[in-house]
């Protein structure tokens, strides 16, 4: 996996769930957000992750996202197989679609402020928490998912606060070591726009942010970027963390569309046309995985797959 993602060209990651499962009908109105479908409409999800594949996806995000230890137990579910079960669904859907590009398995791991469900992963707002409490939150799901031999790396997404991203990486670091499992991670932040610049949800400014994960251990980390936020907040802050890291970047921004977090619904916002025109630009500043996030649907990936492809052609 390693040298597979260290090879010179972009790598394709896969799009929205939660909007596809809404689009074929599967109601994901709870806590669990698109999880609640592993329960309830498992076959849903194998097809949505065998569409982006047929769309080019050669990364496939498991179901995982708004899972947690505690959010379950909240739910009164008493599951220990659950993460298993996601990464089996996408397992399904890589075996079934073997075809011109190679897909792998990708271990999502949402933030505490996904569980909070409050907003709090758009904003970093997480009170007094401490790094053992976020240890602890973030524990069971990552140590399932590293283990699981069918998952290739771990996607840490929409993280939106500082001291969680510092947390996680110490976590996995101490849990691969302990488990001896030699697998990496990317790290994902929910940037927003600040006196004109792109930040993290949480205020921290992206130098900041990567000077301080610079004195922690990051040889795990594949690749540092953002997702969940607008084309254009996301196309500043990939400039940003351009000037001030030398890890790999990975970029999927939403759709275009905004969300309302008052009103909780979508409304119009950028073009999604918008997107192709940028992808170039983001090839050229070391964008390793490019993607798409909420409100995007295997259309979306056939066309960054079809610009990666020109863009590697043409290179």
């Amino acid at each position: 996996m390693d040298s597979w993602l260290k090879q010179k060209r972009c790598r394709v990651l896969d799009g929205a769930l939660g909007t596809e499962l809404e689009k074929l009908g599967v109601d994901i109105k709870s806590r669990l957000w698109s999880g609640k479908a592993l329960f309830y409409s498992p076959q849903t999800i194998t097809e949505i992750h065998s569409s982006y594949i047929q769309a080019g996806a050669e990364l496939i995000l498991t179901c995982t996202y708004q899972l947690s230890d505690q959010g379950l137990k909240d739910l009164g579910i008493d599951d220990p197989d659950v993460y298993d079960w996601a990464v089996k669904l996408a397992k399904d859907a890589v075996d079934q679609n073997e075809g011109e590009y190679e897909a792998k398995i990708v271990g999502s791991i949402g933030s505490y402020g996904a569980y909070l469900s409050g907003g709090e992963e758009y904003t970093g707002e997480y009170g007094a928490i401490s790094k053992s409490e976020l240890e602890e939150f973030h524990r069971v799901r990552l140590q399932s998912l590293l283990t699981n031999p069918d998952v290739d790396l771990i996607g840490f997404e929409t993280i939106p606060n500082i001291l969680e991203a510092e947390t996680l990486v110490v976590l996995f670091n101490a849990l691969a070591t302990s488990l001896n499992v030699d697998k990496g991670y990317y790290m994902s932040f929910n940037c927003r726009e600040e006196s004109n610049q792109s930040v993290i949800a949480d205020g921290t400014s992206i130098p900041e942010v990567s000077d301080r994960l610079s004195k922690l251990d990051v040889s795990r980390m594949y690749a540092i970027g953002t997702n969940c936020c607008s084309i254009s907040t996301a196309n500043g802050a990939v400039e940003l963390f351009s000037k001030h890291t030398n890890l790999p970047l990975i970029v999927y921004p939403n759709s275009g569309e905004r969300y309302d977090k008052t009103e909780k619904k979508w409304l119009a916002g950028e073009c999604e046309q918008q997107i192709t025109d940028i992808v170039v630009n983001w090839l050229q500043l070391n964008v390793k995985v490019i993607g798409g996030c909420c409100r995007t649907n295997p259309h979306f990936i056939r066309q960054l797959r079809d610009v990666v492809d020109k863009s590697s052609r043409s290179g």
